[in-house]
């Protein structure tokens, strides 16, 4: 049900990252149609299914209002807060890139640097999540948590959950999307 997190070494571009991760396809929605019990064909009111336009996978359903947010357009934010990141003389890098769920949920995320607590080292992870099927918002957030598989997925929100500079945008028009052009 899931594609494990695929780590990257060194410094990789977001388009290598998102072959290596399997992620270069982008969402689509199609009309969702239903068979009435007198066997017609109808298309649902105010609902579409959300498809991967690579191999055709229905990844959920969303109403009309529903707008995405695509797989490019985390590449260009991401590249444009390494970008950020670069001229300031931090040292942040894509250290992972993973689609879970078939593609319903891609994760991306750059370490942003390494703590220590207690003499044990702790990697910052700043992390993209993009929900594809209907059932979550866009989010970013900061975790120490690397994301390799659904479990690990699941410990990071536990983690998001206890801390505050959570960033949310609905997939609607009029939600304020974070990009590359308002950073």
């Amino acid at each position: 049900l899931f594609r494990s997190g695929t780590i990257i070494q060194g410094y990789a571009t977001f388009e290598e990252a998102n072959i290596k991760a399997g992620t270069t396809w982008e969402p689509q929605t199609i009309p969702l149609y239903y068979v009435d019990p007198d066997g017609k064909v109808t298309e649902c009111p105010g609902v579409k299914a959300i498809q991967r336009n690579d191999n055709w996978k229905i990844l959920g359903h969303c109403g009309d209002k529903y707008t995405h947010h695509l797989n490019k357009a985390d590449g260009e934010l991401i590249t444009k807060l390494l970008e950020l990141s670069k001229e300031q003389g931090d040292d942040c890098c894509i250290e992972n890139r993973c689609s879970l769920k078939e593609g319903s949920i891609v994760i991306t995320q750059v370490r942003c640097g390494e703590t220590k607590i207690f003499g044990d080292s702790y990697k910052t992870y700043l992390t993209i999540v993009n929900y594809h099927d209907g059932t979550g918002s866009r989010e970013v957030y900061f975790t120490t948590v690397r994301i390799v598989c659904i479990n690990t997925f699941a410990a990071s929100l536990r983690e998001r959950d206890k801390k505050d500079g959570i960033w949310r945008a609905r997939h609607t028009k009029g939600s304020i999307a974070l990009s590359a052009d308002n950073i």
